[in-house]
C-alpha cells in the first residue's frame, strides 16, 4: 500500500505522531478515539517490537522499488548546457523509453525535454546491482542553449516511461542542484601592451571568439582614432595562451588567442592618434568575412 500511494516508509511512534505506518497503540497514544494497545503484548511474548516490524517494512519496500540516481554534472559549456549521471529504478525494466527533463527551477514548469541513450555504468551496478538497469543507468547529453533556458534558474528530471514521447506511466527522479544559465559570452580580449619605440610599433594581447572558426588569418588594423579610417593592417603570430583559456573555457581556440604584431609606422599615422582592431579573416588580405574586436583603450599617439 505504501508503493501503492507513493509514501515513504516512517514509523508513527518514532517521529512524535508523524509517519506512514502506525500500530493500533499508536493510534490510541497520538489520536485518541481508543484505548487499544495492540500489538505491543503480541510482540513482546517473542522478545518482537514495533522497531522490528518496522525494519522489515522498510527492507521490503526497499527491495520491491528502488530508485536512485545521481547528477555527475550540470553546467554551461560554451553555447551547451552538459547534464550528466546515472538513474537506475526496478520499474525501468517495463518502462523502455529514457528523457531528461529540463525544468524551470522557481515555477516547475517544464522548459524542455531531451529524448537520451543510457550508458553503461560499471560502477554504479558494483554498488547497486539488486537494481534490475544499473548497469545501462548514466546519461550524457548537451542542449543548445536556447531563449527559453537563458536567463532561467533550472533543474533536472531523469525519467523513464512507457511512451515513446516521454508521457505515460513513468518513474521520475528529481535532482535537487538547481544552477542560473546566463547568457553565454560569445568573445573577449585585451590588449596588453602598446610600444612605440624608434619609428616602430609592437602590440601585444588576446582575442577569443566563437566566430573565429573557419577564420585562420589574422590581422591587426591600425585606425585614426578621431575619424575611424584604416591607417593600416599587419598580420599577427599567434601566442599560446593557457591562462586565456583556463578562465574562457567556453569561447572556442582561447588557447591559442594570444597575438603580437610588429610593424614600422608609415607615413600615414606620423602626427595622429592611433587604436586598433583585432581581426579573424577567411581570406588572406583580412577582409572577406571577418569577426572584429574594436579596442577602446591604449590608443598611441604617433610623434
Amino acid at each position: 500500500m505504501l508503493h501503492q500511494y507513493n509514501l515513504t516508509p516512517s514509523l508513527a511512534q518514532n517521529n512524535n505522531g508523524v509517519g506512514t505506518v502506525w500500530s493500533h497503540s499508536n493510534i490510541s497514544h497520538y489520536l485518541g478515539g481508543t484505548d487499544h494497545t495492540d500489538p505491543d503484548a503480541y510482540f513482546a511474548k517473542y522478545g518482537y517490537d514495533m522497531n522490528q516490524f518496522f525494519g522489515l517494512v522498510q527492507q521490503y519496500y526497499g527491495e520491491m522499488n528502488k530508485n536512485v540516481a545521481s547528477l555527475n554534472n550540470l553546467s554551461v559549456s560554451g553555447n551547451n548546457l552538459h547534464i550528466s549521471g546515472w538513474h537506475a529504478a526496478t520499474e525501468s525494466t517495463i518502462k523502455p523509453y529514457s528523457y531528461i527533463f529540463i525544468m524551470d527551477a522557481d515555477t516547475n514548469r517544464e522548459i524542455q525535454r531531451v529524448k537520451v541513450d543510457r550508458t553503461r555504468r560499471d560502477d554504479v551496478h558494483n554498488a547497486y546491482a539488486d537494481v534490475p538497469n544499473s548497469i545501462n543507468s548514466g546519461f550524457s547529453v548537451d542542449v543548445p542553449l536556447t531563449n527559453s533556458i537563458i536567463g532561467h534558474r533550472i533543474r533536472i528530471i531523469s525519467r523513464y516511461t512507457d511512451d515513446f514521447r516521454g508521457n505515460g506511466n513513468s518513474v521520475d527522479y528529481g535532482f535537487h542542484k538547481a544552477i542560473k544559465v546566463d547568457k553565454p559570452i560569445e568573445s573577449a580580449a585585451s590588449l596588453d601592451s602598446v610600444a612605440y619605440v624608434n619609428g616602430n610599433l609592437s602590440v601585444r594581447g588576446w582575442f577569443a571568439d566563437n566566430q573565429s572558426v573557419g577564420k585562420p588569418y589574422r590581422y591587426l588594423v591600425a585606425l585614426d582614432a578621431t575619424n575611424n579610417h584604416e591607417l593600416g593592417r599587419y598580420q599577427m603570430a599567434t601566442v599560446p595562451r593557457p591562462d586565456v583559456g583556463t578562465i574562457y573555457n567556453g569561447i572556442a581556440n582561447t588557447g591559442q588567442s594570444g597575438f603580437v604584431a610588429n610593424m614600422s609606422v608609415n607615413s600615414g599615422m606620423l602626427g595622429r592618434n592611433v587604436r586598433f582592431i583585432a581581426r579573424y579573416s577567411d581570406t588572406p588580405n583580412g577582409n572577406g568575412n571577418t569577426s572584429d574586436y574594436f579596442f577602446t583603450r591604449n590608443s598611441v599617439t604617433i610623434k
